[in-house]
């Protein structure tokens, strides 16, 4: 009976953890050491961090697994996780520039080529993707001026509003404008 409860138990236990790295294929390994080298290299907490019960590990193989293979994200095998999150995390590594850091860990492995490919790509794409937007913010913010007149004028009204915003913090706090006493305060 108590042999019987303990291999129930057990079933219960296997079937909450998620699969074994066994399932996982041979593409996305990574050997043991090379992480342990990797994870001793990696800037911060990412060592240790897992997101989403995705662990570092198992997410820089995934990654792997994606480069290797030349494979979109909605192909990652379930062994993995979930592809999205195994995107999202893969997309604020490559804006941290913390790939650099994989990179450099993983000299001599045959998949680097690939991996530094799918970063470029990314970072790229992101890249285009974005320039218009930026464009748009800097041309929204800076406005055209056609001579040089007008552009004394906005720079004259620039320094008009930021001495007015000056009076304001001064005033707001007397102990700061001591520290200045060739500094009008007024209302």
């Amino acid at each position: 009976m108590a042999h019987r409860l303990r291999d129930t138990a057990n079933a219960v236990i296997a079937t909450a953890i998620s699969p074994s790295r066994q399932d996982d294929p041979p593409e996305g390994r990574l050997a043991i050491r090379k992480w342990h080298f990797l994870a001793s290299r990696l800037p911060g907490q990412l060592a240790i961090k897992s997101v989403g019960g995705l662990s570092t590990r198992r997410f820089i193989e995934a990654v792997l697994w994606i480069a290797a293979t030349d494979s979109t994200w909605p192909q990652l095998p379930k062994s993995y996780g979930n592809f999205h999150a195994v995107y999202q995390r893969f997309a604020r590594w490559a804006r941290l520039d913390v790939w650099d850091y994989v990179s450099t860990c993983l000299e001599g492995d045959p998949r680097l080529p690939a991996l530094q490919r799918l970063v470029r790509q990314h970072l790229e794409i992101r890249r285009r993707r974005n320039k218009p937007v930026e464009q748009a913010a800097i041309s929204e913010t800076i406005p055209l001026v056609t001579t040089p007149k007008d552009r004394i004028h906005e720079l004259e009204a620039r320094i008009a509003r930021m001495e007015l915003q000056l009076r304001v913090v001064l005033a707001a706090f007397p102990q700061v404008a001591e520290r200045f006493p060739d500094l009008e305060v007024g209302d």
